[in-house]
Order: C-alpha cells, then structure tokens, then sequence
C-alpha cells in the first residue's frame, strides 16, 4: 500500500490543495479581501504540484530502484551512526555561529530596534546594575508588561560584556541547542540516526526558528530548546526531569503557563503520570491566570495591554473568558476568513512535509497558545515571522518527528521508507522557498523587520554618539533606540505614542518608515522640538539629530533646510 497507493493518494490530495489555493485566491481578490502573497503569487499552489509531481516521479522511478536506495540507505545510516556526536555538534555550531553572525551585523546595519531589543537590552541592563526590572519604555516596570523572571539569569552576561549584543549571540546558540534536542527525541522515539540527522537538519532550517533568532531578542524564544528537551525528558520517561524542566520555563514568560497545562493534559494519558499530569495542568492554568490578571496589572498599575488584542470578546478578562464559555467558536469566525491565519498553519507544518498529521497527540501541549495566537486581532501572532510561535513551535516540531517516525515503521519496505524521506525534503526546502528567514524583510502587513538590509544611514549618529552622556535622557526612532538604550531615561518613537517631551536628545530616521512609523508624525515631532529651541545637531540622509544644550552644527542646520526645501 505504501508503495503505490500513498503516494498516488497523496498526489492527488496536493493537486486539490494547489486547484483549491487558486480558487481560493481568485475568490478573495474579487472580494476585495486581503490574499497572503503566498496565495496571490500562485507560490503555495506551485510548491503542492511540484510536491505532487514528486510523489508520481518516485512511484515510476524509485521503486525500481528500491534494492540500490536499500544499500545506500544501510551505507548512509552506518556512516552518521558512527558520527552522531560531531556532526550534531558541528550543525549545533554551524546554526549558531550564522544567526549570531546575521544578528550582531542587522544590529550593526541599525535593523534591531526600539521595540523590542531596546527594551530587553533596557531591562537587562538594569537587572545587571541591581535596579531590577526598571524600565522607561511603555512602563516603569518590565514585570508590568511580561511576567518574565527568568531575565535575571541573563544579567551576569552583561557584567562581561555590556552590549545589546551579546543579547541576539545568546539567543542564537540557545535556540542552537534544538537541534541536539531534536536529535536525541527522534533516536529516543525509535527513529534511526539517519532519520535523527535529516529532522536535525530540518530544525536548523525551519523558518519559525529562523525568524525568531532573528528579530531582536525576546526572552520567550528561550522556551523553545527547553521545552524540546523537556519533551525529550517525556519520551525517556524521565518523570523528575521533564517537572523540573517544565516548572524553570514558566519562569520565561506568562504564557508558558499554558504550554506546561497543555503538556500536564497530554500525561492524563500516561500510566503513572496522571497525577503528576493533573498537577502541572492545575499549575500551569493558575500560573497564567495570576500573571495575566494579577502579577502584571499589579506592576503595570492598570489591565494588561495584551487583553486589547481580544477586545471583540470583551474588555476584562473575565468578559473575554465569559464570551468564550457562551461562544467558543467566535474567534474563528471572525479570524478564518483571513487567508493569511489559514496560511499560517501550513507554514508551521510544512517543514516536516506535513508528518505531524500523523502524530496529533504531540500537538495537544501546544494547542492552548496556538488558540491564543490564532484569536488574538494581532496578525503577527499569527505568523512565523516574529517570537510568538515560541511556546508550540517545539510541540509542532515534535509531532513532525512522531509522525515521521511513525511513517516510516508503516511503510515497513524500502520504497514506502523513501515517501518519508521524499515529504520531509520536501517540506524543508519548499518552506525555505516561501519563507527565507536569513534573507527575506518581513513586511506589511506585518510589522516590518528587517535583516542584513542596510536601509538607515548611521553617519549622523556616528559623529554624535560621544557627545551623549550616560545619564542623558534621549528620545529615538526604532534604529537608534537599541543603541542608546543602557539608559536609566530611553524612549522610542513608536505608532504615535506619548512621548516626553523634557529629553536631553531627539534621534529620528524621517526616512525609514519601519514599525509602522507614520514618516509625517514623526517630521511633526521633529518639527516641534525644534520650536521649542532644540539644536540640529546632526543630519545627514534624512536623519536628524536634535539636543537641548550644545552649540548648533552650521552645516547640519543648512543640509536640514535644503532637505526640506526639496519636494
């Protein structure tokens, strides 16, 4: 069956999803509505019929060659099983060096921003200096804004190294030390090493991981190899190690409660596991409840702003969970409709060819972060291309490898074996094709994020950056703020927020336009500091840098005015 009528079946279910992708985009764009450029560009529809294509190629042609695919195969596992430590060491080495690589020179490129590494940067910073969770941007203290304790762990690195970045180089080898993790999951689960190398590889070229490691630095992508290695602690049926593993992740951030409620469900249904299961699952759902509605409203000093994304369902938390209780199907009618969420859920499963279908226990950990994400009005938590997808991206992973592992012992023959091999190959290189993390900008209508692009000229800020003292206050635009942000007084020029208006500095790209900056909101602050008597200081490349005191720069003043002279 494996040989010929899986993937002859599997052919046809893709040439239906590449016929249906085109309806569905034709359909959308004559309502006006809004097409994810996967769909629109016939991208998603090409990668099913070259997926569909395969499958017939290897039908014809694989299968006749199905005792030279055996020798190989027997030669290729005997190699990298007597190699599994280096060359998991040495992909573990590589992912980390390239994202570290591709993180401090995006900082560099002024690509990193105000929100959020500026804000982590900030918090760390303080945390190093014995201040606590201090913080000028949005709120006095970070707890107020994410219930993230586990923050205190990073200050010692900056007591030997003070710099944001070696905030993006940490996050790139912990999100590094998935691939040993998933590695060992897949040995561990019954899958040979050949197997265990190609799901290694796969992780290291997932895109979620991708992006994650790259935007900024977010606390909350450290829950990824964690919760990897606690699932490797569930298979091992190590019961102490998988506690301890889950009960240290809810230090990183306030969602990670439901992640740890959802794995505590998935061991109701383990012989021997189940009390311990009902305990993490009655933990888990305390933890988030309390520092969502209490912990962070407490530090924050009024409701927690995440509770606006679901202001459809009701203002409170208790009316949003009021509203789910009498209608628990609202969310998807109002966010189904939109192509880019339905996208979404093919982005995540994609590079494991979509094995995890096999496995849909591994995805019950995840589910109750996936909904949140999924219901919530902000688009980007619906996507791969930002942090959010950390507290399930390891319980998709998971499922991939469960259901690869169960693929091949089906198929049982050589030639059912290789469609395993064939859809994971697949999967990896056709959502690198729609999604290159190292590479592509993320843009509208998403928050734009950009990689090795050089987009801002730092020369205006290069000349200045010594004249600004350590106990100035300074206001900036996204490209500067994370690098002015070890500052007791750092705000961020960001959608039309309050800002102060006593700083010390004004740092704004009126060119850049990322982040949603509104280009002529921010000529208009820069246009009233200048009223108010701040000095040019700076300017060059429509960027402009402004100061209370010092002597003005000549030049700069007669460079901004033929700037906006010009039409």
């Amino acid at each position: 069956m494996w040989e010929r009528r899986v993937p002859l079946l599997l052919a046809v279910a893709f040439a239906a999803a590449a016929l249906a992708s085109e309806v569905a985009g034709s359909w959308l764009a004559r309502q006006g509505a809004d097409v994810s450029e996967a769909i629109a560009s016939h991208e998603l529809a090409a990668i099913f019929v070259v997926g569909a294509l395969l499958l017939l190629v290897w039908m014809e042609m694989g299968l006749r060659s199905a005792a030279r695919w055996q020798r190989w195969g027997a030669r290729c596992d005997g190699w990298i099983a007597q190699r599994e430590p280096v060359l998991a060491a040495g992909l573990t080495a590589v992912f980390s060096l390239t994202w570290a690589w591709a993180s401090v020179v995006r900082h560099q490129r002024f690509n990193s921003m105000g929100y959020d590494l500026g804000i982590q940067d900030q918090v760390v910073w303080s945390l190093s200096r014995l201040r606590g969770f201090a913080a000028s941007i949005e709120v006095s203290n970070y707890l107020g804004d994410h219930f993230s304790p586990a923050l205190v762990l990073l200050a010692p690195l900056y007591w030997l190294w003070e710099d944001p970045r070696i905030l993006v180089v940490t996050q790139a080898c912990w999100l590094a030390l998935g691939i040993p993790a998933t590695w060992r999951i897949t040995r561990a689960a019954g899958g040979g090493p050949g197997l265990a190398g190609l799901l290694a590889v796969g992780y290291a070229l997932t895109p979620a991981v991708g992006f994650a490691a790259k935007y900024d630095f977010h606390i909350i992508t450290l829950a990824v190899p964690i919760l990897l290695w606690s699932v490797l602690a569930y298979v091992r049926g190590w019961k102490w190690r998988w506690l301890l593993l889950l009960v240290l992740s809810l230090s990183i951030r306030e969602e990670l409660g439901l992640s740890v409620a959802g794995f505590g469900a998935l061991a109701l249904f383990r012989p021997r596991w189940r009390l311990l299961g009902g305990g993490l699952l009655a933990l888990g759902l305390a933890y988030s409840f309390l520092a969502l509605f209490e912990w962070i409203p407490h530090f924050r000093g009024f409701g927690s702003d995440t509770l606006r994304r679901y202001s459809y369902l009701g203002v409170t938390g208790h009316e949003i969970l009021a509203a789910l209780v009498r209608e628990p199907w609202s969310p998807l009618v109002r966010q189904l409709p939109h192509s880019r969420r339905v996208v979404y859920f093919l982005q995540l499963g994609l590079p494991t060819g979509g094995l995890g279908l096999l496995a849909p226990a591994a995805w019950i950990p995840g589910l109750p972060n996936l909904a949140q994400n999924f219901a919530s009005d902000n688009l980007a938590q619906a996507s791969i291309y930002f942090h959010y997808s950390a507290s399930y991206l390891p319980f998709v992973i998971w499922a991939g490898i469960q259901g690869a592992i169960r693929g091949w012992k089906r198929a049982g023959t050589v030639g059912g074996r290789g469609i395993v091999v064939l859809l994971l190959a697949w999967g990896t290189v056709s959502a690198n094709v729609m999604d290159r993390a190292l590479v592509d900008p993320v843009r509208p209508p998403y928050s734009q994020v950009y990689g090795l692009e050089r987009i801002t000229d730092g020369a205006a800020y290069q000349t200045i950056r010594n004249a600004i003292l350590p106990q100035d206050r300074v206001l900036a635009s996204e490209p500067f703020a994370a690098h002015l942000s070890q500052r007791e007084g750092i705000y961020v020029l960001h959608t039309r927020q309050h800002y102060p208006k006593d700083v010390d500095w004004v740092l704004v790209d009126l060119g850049s336009g990322r982040y949603r900056e509104d280009r002529g909101w921010l000529l208009d602050v820069v246009l009233r500091f200048l009223d108010r008597g701040y000095r040019i200081r700076a300017f060059q490349s429509s960027v402009v840098v402004l100061s209370r005191v010092g002597g003005e720069d000549e030049n700069a003043k007669e460079a901004w005015e033929r700037w906006r002279r010009s039409p």
